[in-house]
């Protein structure tokens, strides 16, 4: 009599699990540009994330050098005074999530479509999603904000965004010595990333596109030189001077959040402000560079726990083999490691009239 082991037995879990990932990397957008760390295992649910200072730089103001010549010259026979380089840690809790579906044992075998198949393709969109809504609703609440008009607070909000707009997030950020993002995770499963050419990343609602394709100077992402070889993502839509725009319908705005309009110009609760009635709604257009914002990598084994039982399937908790269930279960987290390396703008959206 032989003994069912890991080498003979079909692993139904390990295959359920490469489906749902399969679906999960394509709703990845901010996940491909953050400074990902892999799951540790057995540590507590605290993870840290570390960067190194440039000289003359502490905790308080991270982003300067001080490299004053004057202080390096050294006369005959001198040796300098040693430096050490000093890490900056910054602690973050990670947070566990889960879902679970079920179904019956006559849904499994008399129903007309593939019930369980088409469970495992929406677990992995609903995890993928998920995991893309924890790094969003981190990233859009970075301090550096830049109000569109240049008003001071978002219930100021109601001019629309502009090339100049764009131009002061770029200086800012290169001020600050922001790094341009020059690699992507791939979309697979694994952690290998691929080339981009050097930029920073901009993440925003669908509804901003015909507002930023009438920027001068946009290039959209069908005319780039290599067509669809150029793009970092499938849903970008283009690019200006250094920044490059990606859509997702997920990224939402603040409704009514800003002030009002001249009639028939602005959204406002997704609707044009007929009459003028209204407050605009407020669009968050975040601006990524690189080492901005950090989570945890959704890629190999370990990145989720997944069960599932096929309806067929007896056990002591269902012994006549009357239910199917999928569960999925994760840990993540999102942090912001640098406040002026990404921004934020904040601007109100044309409403198409006509």
């Amino acid at each position: 009599m032989s003994d069912n082991n890991l080498g003979n037995t079909s692993q139904r879990i390990g295959n359920v699990k490469g489906r749902i990932l399969k679906h999960v990397v394509p709703k990845e957008k901010l996940g491909k540009f953050c400074m990902n760390e892999r799951m540790p295992s057995n540590v507590g649910t605290q993870m840290t994330f570390r960067r190194w200072l440039p000289h003359g730089a502490s905790v308080g103001n991270p982003n300067v050098w001080d490299v004053q010549p004057g202080a390096h010259r050294i006369n005959e026979g001198e040796t300098p005074t040693a430096n050490s380089i000093v890490p900056q840690d910054i602690p973050v809790v990670l947070d566990q999530y889960a879902f679970i579906y079920r179904w019956s044992d006559r849904v499994e075998d008399l129903h007309e479509d593939d019930v369980p198949a088409a469970t495992k393709q929406i677990a992995g969109q609903r995890a993928g999603l998920l995991l893309e809504m924890i790094k969003w609703g981190k990233a859009k609440t970075c301090t550096n904000v830049y109000y569109a008009g240049g008003v001071l607070s978002r219930s100021s909000v109601t001019a629309l965004v502009t090339a100049t707009l764009i131009a002061n997030i770029t200086r800012g950020l290169e001020n600050n010595m922001a790094e341009l993002l020059t690699t992507a995770l791939k979309a697979s499963s694994g952690y290998e990333t691929r080339a981009i050419d050097s930029c920073y990343v901009a993440f925003h609602h669908p509804n901003l596109r015909y507002d930023l394709e009438q920027l001068p100077g946009f290039v959209k992402a069908k005319d780039y030189p290599g067509g669809s070889a150029d793009l970092i993502d499938p849903d970008e839509i283009g690019s200006l001077g250094k920044v490059r725009f990606v859509q997702s319908p997920h990224f939402l705005p603040y409704l009514t959040a800003g002030t009002t309009a001249a009639a028939n110009t602005r959204l406002t609760n997704n609707v044009p402000n007929a009459g003028g009635a209204g407050n605009c709604d407020v669009y968050p257009i975040v601006v990524m560079g690189g080492e901005a914002l950090g989570s945890v990598a959704f890629r190999g084994a370990k990145s989720m726990e997944v069960n599932y039982k096929p309806a067929k399937e007896a056990t002591k908790d269902d012994i006549l083999a009357q239910k199917g269930v999928l569960g999925m279960k994760v840990y993540s987290t999102a942090v912001i490691l640098n406040q002026f390396h990404m921004a934020v703008a904040e601007v109100a959206c044309s409403a198409l009239i006509g």
